[in-house]
């Protein structure tokens, strides 16, 4: 192949992955548009792909079925999130309130499509495949953030050392998923779901905090975390 030729297939080639990463955006934005205005039992996959300006065939090519695309869909609002979670400064708060200002960033973006949120919560738990792979993917990235945030806690002194930040992190995470979960079902009210969220981490971080050392983030919290798309 000459070298006029190389240039060509590969200019042809980025051609080709652009053209199907914008195919791709087109047909999650059409969904999330579909999931929110119709809700996900009555969006179809032809009505998304009319709406992305594609054959159904092609949205069958990115996605196996209509669950797919919903936990793709989410995953791109879990990813935005945390981006926002993890650039947060909070520096000035104490870790209870550091740790509550972070989930109640996740409560409120369930709580925007509570009804969206359910089928995806129990698409996310029972569905199998490569999407259902990444979301589980993303929260591992959650929980090794916050194990960091955690970790630098207590080079701080902030935690007491014989806490393992990993573990301690999966703990902080299993609360939150249990409280959303009952906010989600209606067990508990959005309000009742942050005081028990809130009240939560205030008796985890104080279980675990250094005796007569004050419990702020000392600066720690107010670098960038960026999370694993």
């Amino acid at each position: 192949m000459s070298t006029t030729e190389s240039i060509e297939a590969k200019a042809l080639e980025s051609w080709r992955k652009r053209n199907k990463q914008e195919t791709l955006d087109r047909i999650k934005q059409a969904a999330s548009t579909l999931f929110i205005q119709q809700g996900f039992t009555s969006s179809t996959i032809r009505g998304i792909a009319d709406l992305a300006g594609v054959a159904p065939g092609t949205v069958f090519f990115h996605v196996r079925d209509k669950a797919d695309l919903l936990l793709m869909v989410f995953s791109d609002y879990i990813s935005n999130t945390t981006v926002k979670v993890f650039e947060r400064d909070y520096s000035q708060e104490t870790l209870s309130e550091a740790l509550f200002g972070i989930f109640k960033t996740y409560i409120d973006l369930y709580q925007t499509h509570p009804e969206l949120s359910r089928y995806f919560v129990k698409e996310s738990l029972f569905q199998n495949g490569p999407w259902q792979c990444h979301v589980t993917g993303q929260t591992r990235s959650i929980v090794d953030q916050l194990a960091m945030v955690l970790n630098q806690c207590w080079k701080f002194e902030e935690i007491q050392q014989r806490i393992n930040a990993q573990q301690f992190a999966f703990v902080l995470f299993g609360l939150y998923q249990i409280i959303l979960l009952k906010c989600l079902s209606g067990e508990l009210s959005y309000e009742d779901a942050l005081i028990q969220l809130k009240e939560q981490f205030e008796i985890q971080t104080n279980a675990f905090s250094v005796p007569s050392v004050p419990n702020y983030s000392s600066n720690i919290l107010n670098r960038s975390f960026v999370a694993h798309r």
